[in-house]
This record gives C-alpha cells, sequence and structure tokens, in this order.
C-alpha cells in the first residue's frame, strides 16, 4: 500500500508547477503562474484548457521547480527571481513572500476549505497524533478548534505526511482533499462555526496587476468558479486534470468537505 501511495501522492507534491501563457501581441506579457499540486490546482489547469486556450497560446510541456510545496524554501527562492507573474500559494508562504520582497501583494483568497483532516477512529477515546504541513500554523490552529488538548501536532514535509500516516506513525493527517481522497480514514471538513478556512491565496507581481492580460486572467477565472460549481462541469475537470481516477462520489465528498473556489477579495471585473 506505501508504494501505491508513493505512486500516486510523492511524484506530483514534489513539484511546483509553473503554467506558461503567452500574449496574443507579439510584444505583450508573458504570464507564468506557479502552482503547488493541490485542490487550488484544478481550477488553474481548467483555465488553461478550457477558458483561455482561444485567446492564449499554451505550450505543449510545462517547466517544472524541484520543490516540495509552496513552503519549502525552494519554492520561495523560485518566487525571489520574479519569473512568475502570478503564484497560488498557502496564506501563510504567501505572506512570507511579501514581507521579503516588495515586487508582490497578495491579491486575495483563491480556495477555501481544501485542506480536510482524515483520522482513524474519529469516535474513539484518547490522545492523537495528527501530521501537519511544515511552516503552516493554519493547519495546528485547525487541529486545535477540532480537538482542543485531545490533540497533538507533528509537523513535517508535505511529501512525507501519507507515509507517516500509512505506516500509523501518526493517527491523523491534515492533508489537501485530493491526496485525502487516497487514504483511509474519517474524513473531517476544515470549515468550522467561524466559517471557511482560507487554505489558498493568488500573489500576483504589482507591475503585472496592472496588465491586461492578468484582467483577462481573472475574467477567466470568474467565469471557471461559475462553471465549477455545476457538478458535471467539476467531475470532468478533475478527470482532466489527472491525478487519479474520479467518480461522482468524489465530487460528493468534494462538496460535503465545503471546497470551493473563490474570486480573490476586492477584484471588481467590471468597473
Amino acid at each position: 500500500m506505501i508504494k501505491k501511495v508513493g505512486a500516486i501522492v510523492l511524484l506530483p507534491v514534489v513539484i511546483c508547477v509553473i503554467f506558461f501563457f503567452s500574449s496574443r501581441e507579439p510584444n505583450g506579457p508573458e504570464m507564468k503562474i506557479g502552482v503547488p499540486d493541490c485542490a487550488a490546482a484544478l481550477i488553474i489547469s481548467y483555465i488553461v484548457n478550457e477558458k483561455m486556450a482561444r485567446s492564449v497560446g499554451i505550450l505543449e510541456e510545462f517547466s517544472v521547480y524541484p520543490t516540495k510545496d509552496c513552503c519549502t524554501t525552494t519554492a520561495e527562492w523560485a518566487l525571489s527571481t520574479g519569473a512568475l507573474k502570478i503564484a497560488v500559494m498557502c496564506p501563510e508562504a504567501a505572506q512570507r513572500l511579501i514581507d521579503k520582497d516588495s515586487r508582490y501583494e497578495i491579491v486575495g483568497p483563491c480556495a477555501v476549505n481544501s485542506d480536510v483532516v482524515v483520522v482513524r477512529n474519529q469516535n474513539g477515546s484518547g490522545h492523537k497524533k495528527i501530521a501537519v504541513a511544515y511552516r503552516r500554523d493554519f493547519q495546528k490552529n485547525l487541529l486545535e478548534r477540532l480537538f482542543g488538548r485531545n490533540a497533538t501536532a507533528v509537523p513535517m514535509v508535505s511529501s512525507a505526511i501519507p507515509f507517516a500516516y500509512e505506516k500509523r506513525a501518526v493517527d491523523g493527517v491534515v492533508i489537501d482533499i485530493l491526496t485525502g481522497f487516497q487514504v483511509q480514514g474519517e474524513m473531517i471538513p476544515s470549515s468550522g462555526e467561524d466559517g471557511d478556512l482560507v487554505t489558498y491565496v493568488l500573489v500576483v507581481q504589482k507591475t503585472f496587476k496592472e496588465s491586461s492580460l492578468f484582467r483577462e486572467f481573472l475574467d477567466s477565472y470568474q467565469h471557471a468558479i461559475n462553471d465549477l460549481n455545476q457538478d458535471k462541469v467539476l467531475l470532468r475537470a478533475a478527470k482532466s486534470y489527472g491525478r487519479f481516477e474520479w467518480s461522482e462520489e468524489k465530487v460528493k465528498r468534494w462538496r460535503k468537505m465545503g471546497v470551493r473556489f473563490t474570486l480573490p477579495w476586492g477584484q471588481n471585473l467590471h468597473k
């Protein structure tokens, strides 16, 4: 079973996919988007394949960076080069970036509730050790809200989390829902009485934010959100993304967990 998890989970997680766009205008700006392999990448994939394909040229092969997730120093280095115009990042990685690099700003949340908790014997008594991703304190806060003092967060690199759970080194995990579909256990949503949990935000270079290509991207993003609210479209987009075999049952669990794509705050596209 561990080998199976590794084949499905580890290889996609160890890269940050960079989607390349070219402007229709010969001298127009090039748009590069950094996206970790996670639920938030599904909408970017949908935009690339179905919403912007007619308006921009897309390279058949994606360029990749050897990084485990947006919270690693390698991912932050990739952004520090300035090569990426846009990036999808967890909130804390995004905040660290803009604190260090004034060229970027956070546009706003783009995905909520995409992290879930998976545990064995949810109703069982006893203290739980639950793996969380390194440098993501919001996941620790989630555990405190759900379990109080009955759980201890065990930070580790994201690629190790499914293995730690499979080997029973921990009793539960906080993971992206796409990985959550691949492990056995009780899945618990990250949303609560206080509302949704912002799991990914959109970051943009300030100079690129004023470009027509960025506005076109946001317009496509808005339409994509509306499309993906339909179960049939979500199922088709998920199958196209290709992480694993999707079904209507997984779409129902996605909805039950409250996973949603959101338009970044403060963006009035028709201003």
